[in-house]
């Protein structure tokens, strides 16, 4: 996997972090029959992934068998999840993305932490500078909701130095938290349903 890619994967934490301090509507708990629902560790966001992808417990000490099985070895990869470990997020993967062109793999993370902020128009605002900050290129930022709560939709490329990646990002605010949820793959045209199909499951709790 792209170091790129992942530092694109992990951008929300970086977004998150620097705007603290400062569409899916609501749906019903039924999943369609493919789909499997994943919960983060603190049981504060969940969302339905297809049965074909493999979650990762990101609860255990022992991470790195869990991303050994998964195909995840490359150290810059494995530390970028064990970041992530840090704030109990969800992850889950599609294992037959590991072929693809690029070889970054199909993936969707989220995580929530303690938010004072009220609006997301900070959130907007902030968008597109920091995902370019990281390569992203054609950054577009729009309103949606989450589970019925204020959100921001941004959806970006990048080049990797062995082809080009796609990323479509959700980040909400709800119950005092803010949470975000990342989509990256390298292979658009074959997930942008599968990422449309998993927003409208998103779970606020």
């Amino acid at each position: 996997m792209s170091r790129r890619v992942v530092a694109a994967g992990l951008v929300g934490m970086s977004l998150t972090l620097a705007t603290t301090g400062c569409g899916a509507g609501k749906k019903s708990d039924r999943l369609p029959k493919d789909m499997q629902r994943i919960t983060d560790v603190h049981k504060y966001i969940s969302i339905g992934v297809p049965k074909s992808w493999t979650p990762l417990d990101l609860s255990t000490e022992q991470l790195d068998p869990a991303l050994q099985r998964v195909g995840i070895t490359d150290p810059g990869v494995k530390g970028a999840v064990q970041g992530l470990q840090h704030y109990g997020a969800l992850y889950a993967l599609d294992p037959r993305a590991t072929t693809s062109p690029s070889h970054v793999g199909t993936f969707v993370n989220a995580f929530c932490i303690a938010s004072t902020m009220t609006s997301t128009a900070p959130l907007k605002e902030g968008a597109a500078g920091q995902l370019q900050n990281i390569g992203a290129q054609n950054v577009q930022v729009t309103d949606t909701t989450v589970d019925g709560h204020p959100a921001i939709r941004s959806s970006y490329g990048l080049k990797p130095p062995n082809g080009s990646a796609d990323g479509r990002q959700v980040q909400a605010l709800a119950k005092g938290r803010l949470c975000t949820i990342t989509f990256s793959t390298d292979q658009i045209g074959r997930y942008e349903t599968v990422f449309n199909a998993m927003i409208p499951t998103i779970k606020l709790t």
